[in-house]
Parts: structure tokens; sequence; C-alpha cells
């Protein structure tokens, strides 16, 4: 998608970009699998952010407390 803008072909990023945003071919036909592949790692990440980080296990309590500076979860 970037090297397609680099290269002046605008019309191709757009339609990379709505491919991986929006998860729609190029028929118009809806595909659910493509949204997951996008945003299912940076939804399963901010589980494990907020689970880890947070109650119960209040990760980055610990870490404060045990004088690490700049490593948070």
């Amino acid at each position: 998608m970037l090297n397609d803008l680099l290269e002046g072909r605008v019309n191709d990023a757009l339609y990379d970009a709505r491919e991986v945003f929006a998860g729609v071919d190029a028929n118009g036909k809806f595909r659910p699998e493509w949204l997951v592949s996008t945003y299912g790692p940076m939804i399963v990440g901010a589980m494990i952010s907020k689970f880890v980080g947070g109650s119960p296990l209040n990760l980055n309590r610990r870490l404060a407390a045990a004088g690490v500076p700049i490593i948070r979860i």
C-alpha cells in the first residue's frame, strides 16, 4: 500500500486499504476473515494488556514497585 502511494498509484493504494480495513474485495463482497486478520491481533493484544497490566495480575504495579523505570505492559 505504501509503495503504491510512493509510486503515484493512488487508486491501487485505496483498493488495498479498502480490502485491509473494510474487508471488501474487488467484487464488493464482504470478507469477514480479512477483518479478523486486520483487527484480531489488535483486539487480542489490548485484552492481554488489560488483563496482565491491570487487575487481576497488576504487573505494572509490580514492575513499578520493583524499581523498573520504563517497561510497562
